[in-house]
């Protein structure tokens, strides 16, 4: 997985409707390109579909034991 920089800054309070729609696109296409070349790393790639499974099969064992808590009952 690429090396990633974490920036701090001070914390904003911005309304999205304060927003320009012509800058909220051009945020919007910057963050789109981003994140396809991050994910176009294989690495990336990889992990993802580890994340992705693993978050899959937390939430259908949440399902799972919510079900079987109701049938208890």
């Amino acid at each position: 997985m690429p090396d990633m920089m974490i920036v701090k800054t001070e914390r904003l309070n911005v309304k999205p409707s304060d927003i320009p729609s012509h800058v909220a696109d051009g945020f919007a296409r910057a963050t789109l390109r981003a994140v396809e070349r991050y994910f176009s790393d294989p690495a990336v790639k990889v992990e993802y579909e580890k994340w992705l499974e693993k978050r899959r099969n937390d939430i259908l064992c949440e399902v799972n034991e919510e079900e079987n808590h109701e049938n208890i009952y």
